[in-house]
C-alpha cells in the first residue's frame, strides 16, 4: 500500500484548507484505492474529528507548540533535520510520529494554499517552507500542489524559497500571476505547471445540509437570498492610519450600515456563512459582531456553528449570489454555478476568480482602498450583477465546467508521481 503525506493544511476548520483536503482525497481514491493518507496538523484533536470518516491519519505536528519558546524551537528543527538525514542510513525510530511518518511515506502533497509568502507573516511562511525541507531532507517525493506563491517582502524569504521551490519534485500552480512572480525571481526550473484550484472538485453533502437548515430554523422562502460570507481579518488590508481595533470597529459598522442598506434597497434576505472557525480567526464572531449592529435582524439568518465546506456547499447552492472575503467560499458557491462579488487582499481572488472565470468586475481589491471605498465598489458591483444576472451565471456555469476538468490534471500529476520509481 502507498502512503501520501499531506503537508501545510492542518487547520480543518478553515473551510478552504478542508475543502482543498477533501477534494484531493476523495478524487484520487476515485483512481486509487490502495492508498494510505496521513496529514500533518497543528490541532490534533479538532482535525482527527473532522476527519473521523475518512482514512486520513491524523499526524500531531510536534513543533508547533514548541514556536513560543524561540531557543526550544529552533534546537528543535536543527534535531529534527539531523535525525531525517542520518535515518537515510540507518533504522531509527523516532519517539515523534512527525518524524516516523516522513521517514516511511512514499509522496508528500504540500497544499500550502498562498501560505507561501509573506501575507501572513515570516514566521508562517518559514514554518510552511520548513515543512516542506523536512521532505527533501528524507529524500521523498514532493509535489506542491496547486498554490499561490509570493509575494515575499525581504531578501532572505526570496532565498529561502527559491532554495526549497528548487528541490521539490513538481511545482504546479493554480493562476497565471504565480507563475509570472515566480518567473521574476529567476527559479532554477522551467517545468512549472498551472492547474487550478482543487476545491472546485469538492462534492456538496446536501443531506447534511438539508439537516443544517432545519437545526438553524432556516428557509429559503424567496429567490432574493444572498449569502455574506465575511472574514474575521481582512479589514487589516485596508489603507489607513488607524489601529487594529479602530480598523476592526469601523469595518464591522460600516459593514452593517451596508447590508442593512441592501435589505431596504433590494428586499435581500440575508445568509450570513462563516467559512473559518479558529480560535485566533473566527468567522462567525465577526457575523455575530455585524448581527449585533443590524436594524433589520428579521432579514437575516447565521449558519450559527462549524460545519464543513462540502455542506456549507450545498447550502449556497441555493443562494441568488455570495458576497465573499474568503477565497474558497467564493470558489464553493462559484462550483455550485452561483456568482460571487469578493473583496480581495491577495492575488489569488484575482487569477483565479477574476482572469481565469472572466469576473474581474466583480473582484474588488481592498489593498488600495479605505473601508468607504470598498464599500461604494461593492455597491457598484451588485448593481452590475443585478443588471447582468443572467449573462454572469451563464459565463460561471460554462468557465466552472473547465475549472474542474482541469482539476483532474492535478490528481493525474498525484498518481503519475506515485507511480513513478
Amino acid at each position: 500500500m502507498k502512503k501520501i503525506l499531506i503537508t501545510g493544511a492542518g487547520n480543518l476548520r478553515n473551510n478552504g484548507i478542508y475543502a482543498m483536503v477533501i477534494s484531493i482525497y476523495q478524487n484520487i481514491l476515485k483512481l486509487r484505492n490502495d492508498i494510505k493518507f496521513y496529514m500533518l496538523s497543528e490541532r490534533k484533536g479538532e482535525d482527527s474529528e473532522i476527519l473521523k470518516q475518512t482514512n486520513i491519519s491524523v499526524i500531531d505536528e510536534h513543533w508547533f507548540l514548541k514556536r513560543k519558546n524561540k531557543v526550544s524551537f529552533i534546537l528543535n528543527v536543527l534535531c529534527n533535520v539531523i535525525y531525517l538525514f542520518f535515518s537515510r542510513y540507518c533504522q531509527i525510530e523516532s519517539k515523534y510520529e512527525t518524524l516516523n511518518v516522513y521517514k516511511k511515506c512514499d509522496l508528500i502533497i504540500d497544499l500550502s494554499g498562498d501560505s507561501i509568502s509573506t501575507d501572513y507573516g515570516i514566521m508562517s511562511l518559514w514554518q510552511g517552507l520548513y515543512r516542506i525541507y523536512l521532505g527533501i531532507i528524507a529524500q521523498k517525493k514532493i509535489i506542491l500542489l496547486a498554490q499561490t506563491i509570493g509575494p515575499f517582502n525581504d531578501n532572505m524569504s526570496i532565498i529561502l524559497t527559491k532554495f526549497v521551490l528548487n528541490k521539490v519534485n513538481k511545482l504546479v500552480l493554480r493562476e497565471e500571476r504565480s507563475k509570472n512572480y515566480l518567473d521574476s525571481l529567476k527559479l532554477k526550473r522551467s517545468d512549472i505547471l498551472i492547474t487550478t484550484d482543487n476545491a472546485f472538485l469538492l462534492e456538496p453533502d446536501y443531506t447534511s445540509a438539508k439537516k443544517v437548515l432545519i437545526k438553524e430554523n432556516i428557509i429559503f422562502d424567496t429567490n432574493r437570498v444572498i449569502g455574506f460570507s465575511p472574514s474575521s481579518i481582512i479589514f487589516r488590508w485596508f489603507k489607513n492610519s488607524l489601529s487594529k481595533q479602530e480598523k476592526k470597529k469601523q469595518y464591522i459598522s460600516y459593514l452593517a450600515k451596508f447590508i442593512d442598506r441592501l435589505i431596504e434597497e433590494y428586499n435581500y434576505k440575508v445568509l450570513f456563512i462563516p467559512h473559518v472557525l479558529l480560535s485566533y480567526n473566527n468567522d462567525l464572531q465577526i457575523c455575530e459582531d455585524i448581527y449585533k449592529e443590524l436594524k433589520n435582524k428579521d432579514a437575516v439568518n447565521i449558519v450559527n456553528d462549524y460545519y464543513n465546506a462540502a455542506v456549507l456547499k450545498a447550502i449556497m447552492s441555493k443562494l441568488k449570489f455570495v458576497i465573499s472575503f474568503r477565497m474558497h467560499a467564493a470558489i464553493g458557491a462559484l462550483s455550485m454555478n452561483i456568482p460571487v462579488i469578493c473583496w480581495s487582499y491577495n492575488d489569488k481572488f484575482e487569477g483565479i476568480i477574476g482572469e481565469k472565470l472572466g469576473l474581474s468586475d466583480y473582484v474588488i481589491d481592498i489593498r488600495q482602498c479605505n473601508i468607504k471605498e470598498g464599500i461604494k465598489k461593492l455597491q457598484i458591483a451588485i448593481e452590475k450583477l443585478e443588471s447582468d444576472f443572467h449573462e454572469v451565471r451563464k459565463l460561471v456555469k460554462e468557465k466552472v465546467e473547465c475549472e474542474k476538468n482541469k482539476v483532474w490534471e492535478n490528481i493525474e500529476i498525484v498518481i503519475s508521481t506515485l507511480n513513478d520509481e
